[in-house]
């Protein structure tokens, strides 16, 4: 759990201590390295250690996961260091859950249910219930009022104060501090049906089970990234996909493949134009020409497919901006200062009211370290 500043105590120094420790086993070298990659842009850190184009690009791609910069942005160091936090070294780690993602779901599904916890799903909250700067429970879209010791929300800094508790009942610094934390998604989701399993240049068929990243170069992912500045959807986009259905086959019909890719950069905030069909129409016939250079006849084999915009995750999902850690992770926006500084230690300005998503310290990905974070604190109080 991250420090409140500026009143540390013996228990945030211990907290912090053990926070480093893995630092410091690599000894003050390894504490240097730290200090400065973090704030390094990618191609400074890939010419002290790559001179292959196509490995620069590669690795660099992933300092640029989820944010609206460039790999010439400062601190991108920052954002490749997060990314590779659980990887275990691997860059563009290929780990999946078996079955999907949602089964990792239905586990702690399970799991909380045999601990005696009673779930709700459809049960969309349509206020989060505050008087006097105390949260009491929470009022469901039908009426129904749940009360509760302790409210926990998983939803991103915004939705959970801006849109639940709502503005009169937040103090006005704290009201600033969530309006201005930076989401600006520009990952599209898109996925598509195929009638075959494509087959990728100088791939063979026992290593379609991975990661695959379109990053030919630096200058290609800041080309990329320029589009974006302008409030544009990128002419040739960084995309990375998977074939899920290799691994797990039940995701298509025998015979049949799936293809899921992100894809870099589709701007939420656009500039003279908005995300309308024919614009998301448009980025996929981007990608599919970006694909086509690697992927013999791809067009010829989609059945259908399906885009997820920026504005479409926010409205079918409840991510501000579209953005999937629930603010961008930038230098500004991380540690003692995610989601905001009065609120980095999961317990809110509101009493009763925590947080424990990715708008919380360590970010984003699925790791379960903010939840985690989240409850030790709850069982302090």
């Amino acid at each position: 759990t991250p420090p409140k500043l500026p009143d540390v105590g013996l228990k945030e120094a211990l907290s912090m201590r053990a926070m480093l420790t893995p630092v410091r086993k690599h000894g003050t070298r390894g504490l240097v390295d730290l200090l400065r990659v973090v704030p390094m842009m990618m191609p400074e850190l890939m010419d002290e250690w790559f001179e292959s184009e196509l490995l620069r690009g590669a690795v660099s791609a992933a300092g640029i996961h989820h944010i609206t910069l460039g790999p010439f942005a400062a601190a991108t160091g920052y954002n490749l260091l997060h990314q590779h936090i659980y990887s275990d070294c691997v860059f563009h780690n290929a780990l999946f859950v078996k079955g999907g993602t949602g089964n990792l779901a239905e586990t702690l599904l399970k799991s909380a249910e045999y601990a005696g916890v009673d779930i709700r799903t459809r049960s969309t909250v349509q206020s989060i219930d505050v008087a006097n700067g105390v949260c009491s429970g929470v009022t469901l879209e039908g009426g129904e009022t749940i009360t509760a010791a302790k409210v926990v929300s998983g939803l991103d800094p915004t939705h959970t104060f801006i849109r639940l508790v709502g503005p009169a009942e937040l103090n006005p610094s704290f009201f600033t501090q969530v309006q201005n934390i930076k989401y600006r998604g520009s990952a599209v989701r898109i996925h598509f049906a195929l009638n075959s399993l494509p087959g990728i240049k100088g791939v063979s068929q026992d290593q379609m089970g991975t990661v695959f990243s379109i990053s030919p170069s630096i200058e290609y992912l800041e080309r990329a990234a320029d589009a974006a500045k302008y409030g544009r959807i990128s002419e040739d986009p960084y995309v990375e996909f998977t074939i899920p259905s290799v691994i797990n086959p039940d995701f298509a019909p025998e015979g049949k493949h799936v293809l899921s890719a992100t894809v870099q950069y589709a701007p939420y905030h656009l500039r003279n134009q908005t995300w309308s069909e024919e614009l998301k129409v448009q980025l996929k016939n981007n990608v599919v020409r970006v694909l086509e250079n690697y992927i013999h006849g791809f067009s010829d084999q989609i059945k259908s497919f399906a885009v997820f915009s920026p504005l479409d995750l926010e409205d079918k999902f409840g991510l501000t901006e579209g953005n999937l850690n629930h603010g961008e992770m930038t230098l500004d926006q991380f540690f003692f200062m995610r989601p905001t500084m009065s609120s980095a230690q999961y317990k809110s300005p509101i009493e009763n009211l925590y947080l424990c998503g990715p708008g919380t310290h360590p970010g984003g990905g699925l790791h379960g370290t903010n939840g985690f974070n989240a409850a030790h604190e709850i069982l302090k109080q």
